[in-house]
């Protein structure tokens, strides 16, 4: 199984050999492609959440059950958010939300309507910062129990599931979560809501579309809600059933 734990093992045995050999110089360039190879395992593992390289990641319901979970990363917006309540609302959909703390903040209101439309919370980080992952532990989880707070605070719940920012993991990440004993979120099916055109989405998002799967939008793209209605008509035209994350996943999206 390729993670970090396993990975680092391996490489500090081989340092272990080379250090033993004498730093033999006929081993140094074997030596220095075995390093290179642990380094890009590291980066890799960094970006790619659903590999679970630094810690386990919920990505997917199950496969066999024609059930898909719908997401929304990076607000709440103060305009954006509303019109995807307001098509959630239309077909009766519960979706989860992964909450930026300092956009609660400056959108109470529209917080406020996601709580009380039913929808999931989960936490996104305080500050979706790009030095996020540069951010020693203990200033991840500063961050993490400050978004907690302020879910707590307008929900009165307290949420156990986080989205990393930018989906990239890393050990300082693991240890964060280690602490304040969140569920790692991610995703199988990525819209690509903030790059590509409404088109190019839709199609995409047809031909990838499978059971079990949790799609990634983000509340903040304007595209999202002009997609949102016609992609949620074909889900039901394929006879796919909208449910929460939790549902989707068996797990509890609350401390109880």
């Amino acid at each position: 199984m390729i993670n970090y734990r396993n990975t680092s093992i391996v490489w500090l045995l081989v340092t272990l050999v080379f250090i033993l050999s004498g730093l033999n110089f006929n081993l140094l360039y074997g030596y220095g492609f075995l390093t290179l190879i642990y380094i890009v395992l590291l980066i890799i593992g960094s970006i790619k959440i659903n590999w679970n390289f630094y810690f386990k990641s919920r990505s997917h319901g199950r496969r066999q059950v024609s059930e898909i979970a719908l997401t929304f990363d990076d607000g709440p917006d103060e305009s954006k958010t509303i019109k995807i309540l307001d098509i959630l609302k239309k077909h009766n959909i519960e979706a989860a939300f992964f909450s930026v703390g300092n956009k609660i903040e400056k959108n109470i209101s529209v917080f406020n309507q996601i709580v009380e439309a039913g929808h999931i919370i989960g936490n996104h980080s305080y500050s979706h910062s790009f030095w996020f992952d540069f951010y020693s532990p203990a200033r991840m989880v500063r961050e993490i129990n400050r978004t907690d707070q302020l879910i707590q605070k307008y929900s009165g719940k307290k949420s156990l599931l986080f989205r990393p920012p930018y989906g990239v993991t890393n050990p300082f990440l693991s240890k964060a979560l280690k602490k304040t004993g969140h569920i790692s979120v991610s995703w199988s099916l990525r819209s690509f809501d903030t790059t590509k055109k409404k088109d190019d989405m839709m199609r995409h998002l047809k031909r990838r579309l499978k059971d079990g799967d949790i799609i990634l939008f983000h509340d903040t793209s304007k595209v999202t809600a002009e997609v949102l209605e016609d992609f949620i008509n074909f889900i039901k035209k394929k006879g796919k059933k909208i449910v929460g994350l939790d549902k989707l996943l068996k797990i509890s999206a609350y401390d109880s």
